[in-house]
């Protein structure tokens, strides 16, 4: 039980860190920077996520399945590997701020993500219309013809042609 003392007062630090700067950056009258951060949000959600878990953690939510307020598994699974994605861009985040080389990496990384931006939507627009086409060319044919609509004793294991479902052929 010692880690969630840990994770506690390390959450209460980083809150205390951003309350800390809100403010000298309000006495200066430039609050409204802080606001526009990205790079603060993100803090501000690492410290919520932190606390959210170690309440989870304390209060035993998360593993006690007789409780009207616990958490299915998957739930679980699925938002703490979400926030292990977030943490890990905040570690990002905070090599960009204290090594410079990295940063000079990341900026640059930014840049060509930017600029890729417009060929990669072109990328998804046209495999979505040569999927839709594909799909619209073979719906009709002959290897598309078993479905559950038409066959009760349809079995999906046994399709084998991807193309016959509007979601399987993207």
């Amino acid at each position: 039980q010692n880690f969630i003392i840990v994770l506690f007062l390390g959450a209460t630090y980083f809150l205390l860190r951003e309350l800390v700067q809100i403010i000298s950056l309000w006495s200066l009258g430039s609050v409204s920077s802080w606001f526009f951060d990205p790079y603060n949000w993100l803090d501000v959600l690492v410290i919520v996520l932190i606390y959210y878990f170690s309440i989870l953690i304390a209060t035993g939510f998360a593993e006690d399945e007789k409780s009207n307020f616990s958490i299915p598994d998957s739930s679980l699974r699925s938002f703490a590997a979400t926030t292990h994605f977030i943490l890990w861009l905040a570690v990002i985040s905070y090599m960009r701020t204290i090594m410079v080389d990295f940063a000079i990496f990341y900026g640059g990384l930014i840049y060509v993500i930017k600029r890729l931006g417009a060929f990669l939507l072109a990328l998804v627009v046209l495999l979505l219309m040569f999927a839709q086409i594909f799909y619209f060319l073979a719906f009709e044919s002959d290897r598309c013809k078993g479905s559950k609509i038409e066959n009760p004793n349809y079995d999906e294991s046994d399709d084998k042609y991807a193309h016959c479902t509007p979601v399987r052929s993207i």
